[in-house]
């Protein structure tokens, strides 16, 4: 089989012909491939959402085992990394796509962004970007492809005359494949900037002719639209009672093509439009993007003129959207203080980070490679090794639950991880500043080893036995959270446990 398969499928891809991509791509067998074509094959598999292939394929390169040492190339390291990204294991996807050399292979500056984006880091992202478009080597295709993405980095960040002018260079390119598909997302934000700026009438006019591109009224990109337009509305004529009435039909929607992110937006519009305080905690605590908890803060801060400030804690009832406080029984997921029995959790201790990854999204549930990329943040994702070391720590929480008497068990669907009760009760959710557990429990270890004294990296280092690097990393870190007095600078640096801490 030549390796023309892959211009085909690549060319079904482009055109958006997902369906003839995949019957194409499911007559490959990737055991007959060489090695140079399984690059490429790792390619299509991740852009059809089969990022699970990619990186069955080329692990034996990227991460080769200790017998039989093996160096991957740049091309393997960045397909292994952007199917990391996009099944959530972000650090370590981010840490193998920075060992490429971006001048030479453009994809690391884009790659890198996507990462970014998912965490709603735009700002980062548009830098990275902007690099990979400026790549004298890159494709028309791929710079436009990128130049769609870069548009709503821009208007997230309030770069709103940039956002301008790109929009305008994008359609003008009317000849061209990739801007005729993506023109309903064109039009859409130029929408969302002309609501930005207030400019009603041209809004108007580019959600009508996003409307018109829409092949089908019955999908996600509808409910979108709609949203948009809702927007459009309240913003126009003010937050009437009628538009929270047609936002409830928009939600259900919304659920019914089960989108998570959607709903978020939606609950997200409707606290900040009508100003409902109870709506944008819920957001707001069940959002772990940090970049979206600012947006939150600043876009209430433009609209009324008046700070938002989120609650110290917020208690949220499984059984419901917007959690009531359930006064009797609750369970605090930083430290696992119930009212079921006086069991607790240690501080750092793996059943205690993963309550807290879990209830770290109210709207989306946690995939496998998720739990791994916040439990497991230094270690590489094992296909083999890795489900059993996170079904290992599910186990352990919900024996953990069992002997708290906590009616709630974790379990897994479809390789997503959940939170199942029994009976109702509320989790608390703190949003009080306090410094990560693992940093306390390195601190409270080098007290029991010096107590008030002054020691060296090397000393500690000796004394709890860590590599070098893991010393210098964690003393940084203790000592950026004022956990630890610093002293002097280079090798004659030494450090002081705080008394305080």
């Amino acid at each position: 089989m030549g390796i023309s398969w892959h211009a085909k499928i690549d060319d079904f891809i482009k055109s958006a012909q997902i369906s003839n991509a995949t019957e194409e791509f499911s007559k490959i067998n990737a055991r007959t491939l060489t090695r140079a074509e399984l690059t490429p094959y790792a390619n299509l598999a991740r852009r059809l959402g089969k990022s699970n292939e990619a990186i069955r394929v080329l692990r034996q390169f990227v991460r080769p085992k200790a017998k039989v040492p093996m160096e991957a190339t740049s091309e393997e390291k960045l397909e292994y990394a952007m199917a990391l990204i996009k099944l959530g294991a972000l650090n370590e996807g981010i840490k193998l796509v920075e060992t490429v050399d971006g001048k030479q292979f453009p994809d690391r500056y884009l790659f890198a962004s996507f990462a970014h984006i998912s965490e709603w880091q735009y700002q980062e992202a548009s830098v990275l970007i902007e690099k990979y478009i400026e790549h004298p080597e890159v494709t028309e295709y791929s710079v436009l492809v990128a130049k769609v993405n870069l548009l709503s980095c821009y208007i997230f960040t309030g770069n709103y005359d940039k956002a301008e002018t790109l929009i305008q260079n994008l359609l003008s390119h009317t000849d061209n494949d990739v801007v005729t598909k993506a023109r309903r997302t064109i039009f859409l934000s130029a929408a969302q900037l002309h609501i930005l700026r207030k400019d009603f009438n041209n809004a108007q006019k580019n959600i009508d002719a996003a409307f018109a591109l829409m092949s089908t009224q019955n999908s996600i990109d509808s409910v979108v639209l709609q949203k948009w337009n809702w927007i459009l509305n309240v913003n126009k004529f003010g937050p009437l009672k009628k538009y929270l009435d047609e936002l409830k039909t928009i939600r259900a929607n919304a659920r019914n093509f089960s989108s998570p992110e959607a709903l978020r937006d939606i609950d997200y519009q409707q606290g900040l439009y009508f100003s409902d305080t109870k709506i944008l905690n819920h957001v707001y605590f069940g959002t772990p993007f940090l970049s979206f908890k600012e947006k939150i803060k600043k876009s209430y801060q433009r609209i009324h003129n008046t700070p938002f400030e989120p609650s110290e804690e917020y208690v949220w009832d499984l059984s419901q959207d917007i959690g009531e406080k359930n006064e009797v029984n609750f369970l605090n997921v930083q430290d696992g203080a119930n009212s079921f029995s006086s069991h607790q959790l240690r501080p750092g201790s793996s059943c205690q980070r993963f309550l807290q990854i879990l209830a770290r999204d109210f709207y989306r549930p946690l995939s496998t490679y998720q739990v791994h990329n916040l439990l497991f943040e230094e270690s590489f994702y094992n296909p083999n090794s890795t489900p059993k070391k996170i079904h290992q720590a599910s186990y352990r929480l919900n024996q953990w639950l069992e002997e708290a008497n906590i009616p709630a068990t974790v379990f897994m669907k479809k390789s997503f991880f959940y939170i199942e009760q029994t009976q109702k009760f509320s989790l608390i959710i703190d949003n009080k500043p306090r410094s990560d557990p693992r940093v306390i429990e390195f601190c409270e270890s080098l007290f029991v080893e010096f107590a008030e004294n002054w020691f060296s990296s090397t000393d500690a280092s000796r004394k709890l036995n860590l590599p070098r690097r893991t010393m210098t990393l964690n003393l940084k870190l203790a000592a950026d959270e004022g956990l630890l007095i610093k002293m002097g600078a280079g090798p004659t640096t030494r450090f002081c446990v705080k008394p305080s801490s």
